[in-house]
């Protein structure tokens, strides 16, 4: 095991020194943030039938916030007003486990002993897992995207959210993983003065021979971003299709602005997520998951800053004969601090709490999470 963590760390000193001595990159920069801080979470799990569990952790840990990670990027001037970068970011640390993205559906959050939720210590991933893309700008506010990125509407998701960081429960948005997936794409940016245009197409398809073919999110995004003084809106629409026998399409909506006071700068969201398949027509086939957002930015001081968030929505599963069979509310609100003790160092506090109705139908869960998290983050 140690070798392999040893040839782990010379294949990642080998790959940014190349980076950094290769000619046709000369502009060439590493980058990073560490979070690392005290943290705590409840989660009460609640049955139909009102019986109820509740699990907890705390720990001294990384990633409450901001996800801990390294990055390099290089850049080409390819002349003629053209330019190519190319960006490798990776996680350091395991994503946050007071925190789980699946809210939005049956799971319960606040599971820290399963998936990517169950460690508290540093634990190195593969090379490139956040991001590793190209990105060609071609003049005239032309840029073709190439490779895994954070999708234009995953961007969305994080850029009309109140928080400073991007792993505190409290935002229904952001807490939702089809809102905040990663994309493998290829697209186009375009701008347009005050407005950015963005299309992307997702194709990643297996086949074998005497099998249906199998698809992994295959699909198209699209997204409008309009931005002038204070005011900034978008909006996104995404659709995929995943799986073989069974097909799931999954369509995403998702709508933001801001508007920035001086006092204070104002955030709100909608977002809709539908799920259909082509199951039995007597399971339950489709959901639709519906979120409004709305929080509050204010600078105290030129150092000293805090926020307020709350969001609502409902979680809606119908049949295939378009039955109602259950309708649940969701909730949540997060409020925290932020002092800054230099351009790159941060010390925040902060609490959320995000709750999940167990609703009606038998076997169905319902969860409330509360975390607390207290800590340093550093950017480099």
């Amino acid at each position: 095991m140690r070798i392999g963590y040893m040839q782990k760390k010379l294949i990642a000193l080998a790959i940014t020194a190349a980076f950094a001595s290769a000619p046709a990159f000369a502009d060439t920069s590493v980058y990073g943030v560490v979070d690392s801080g005290f943290g705590t979470v409840s989660n009460t799990v609640t049955q139909t039938n009102g019986t109820s569990s509740k699990t907890g952790l705390q720990a001294i840990n990384f990633s409450q916030l901001w996800t801990t990670r390294f990055g390099i990027k290089s850049a080409e001037d390819l002349g003629n007003g053209k330019k190519l970068t190319a960006v490798v970011e990776t996680n350091i640390a395991a994503k946050n486990p007071m925190s789980d993205s699946n809210f939005g559906t049956a799971t319960p959050v606040g599971n820290a002993s399963t998936g990517p939720n169950g460690t508290s210590s540093a634990s190195g991933t593969v090379l490139g897992d956040r991001v590793l893309d190209l990105a060609l700008d071609l003049g005239q506010g032309t840029t073709i995207l190439v490779g895994k990125m954070s999708s234009p509407l995953r961007n969305i998701s994080y850029g009309y959210d109140a928080f400073y960081g991007s792993n505190l429960v409290g935002n229904l948005v952001t807490m939702d993983s089809s809102l905040t997936a990663r994309a493998v794409a290829a697209g186009v940016a375009q701008n347009f003065g005050a407005v950015t245009a963005t299309l992307a197409a997702l194709d990643n398809t297996t086949t074998t021979d005497g099998l249906p073919d199998n698809k992994h999110g295959n699909g198209f995004e699209a997204t409008a971003t309009f931005k002038q003084d204070a005011l900034a809106v978008s909006g996104g629409y995404r659709s995929t299709k995943a799986g073989s026998t069974t097909e799931v399409t999954t369509k995403d909506l998702i709508l933001g602005a801001s508007f920035d006071f001086g006092m204070a700068k104002l955030y709100g969201q909608f977002a809709n997520v539908k799920v259909d398949s082509s199951a039995s027509a007597t399971a339950i086939d489709s959901g639709k998951r519906t979120y409004e957002t709305l929080g509050v930015n204010v600078p105290f001081t030129s150092t000293l800053a805090g926020y307020v968030q709350t969001s609502f929505g409902k979680n809606e599963m119908v049949t295939l004969a378009g039955t109602a069979a259950d309708k649940r509310n969701m909730s949540a609100y997060a409020v925290g601090v932020k002092y800054d003790m230099s351009k790159n160092t941060s010390a925040y506090a902060d609490v959320g709490s995000a709750k999940l109705d167990a609703g009606t139908v038998s076997g169905a869960i319902g969860s409330k999470v509360d975390q607390v998290a207290v800590g340093l983050v550093h950017s480099f």
